[in-house]
């Protein structure tokens, strides 16, 4: 388990990063544009909450999309720790295993890929 303290409000499933030290602990806050991130959340957490981070090491994640997304496709990190279908990034943080609409949470295999150059067409 890691402890962490969380640096801003977080809404439920929502990509999650570490960020720097605040005192002694690890700081936790929403994934940015483009970032890698570390957890998503399952609750929503309040800024300044002391939180232990449970480790199990799951493939499928979920994440709040922020379009419409379908089964099957890329994904990228957004700010706010939403989730989008990738557009021509090189780095994708895995794929769909279901449909979603914008605002809904959707499924995912938590797969980092890096494209030697920009995702090629089908």
């Amino acid at each position: 388990m890691i402890k962490a303290k969380v640096v801003e409000d977080i809404k439920a499933n929502r990509l999650l990063c570490l960020s720097k030290k605040t005192g002694e602990q690890m700081g936790l806050r929403h994934a940015k544009d483009g970032e890698r991130p570390d957890f998503y959340s399952n609750r929503a957490i309040k800024n300044g909450e002391e939180i232990y981070i449970n480790l199990t090491n799951k493939k499928i994640w979920e994440a709040e999309v922020a379009e419409d997304v379908g089964s099957g496709r890329l994904l990228v990190p957004l700010n706010e720790g939403l989730v989008k279908e990738h557009a021509k990034e090189r780095v994708t943080i895995g794929y769909t295993i279901e449909s979603a609409k914008k605002g809904e949470t959707v499924k995912f295999v938590n797969q980092l890929k890096v494209f030697e150059t920009e995702v090629p067409e089908a």
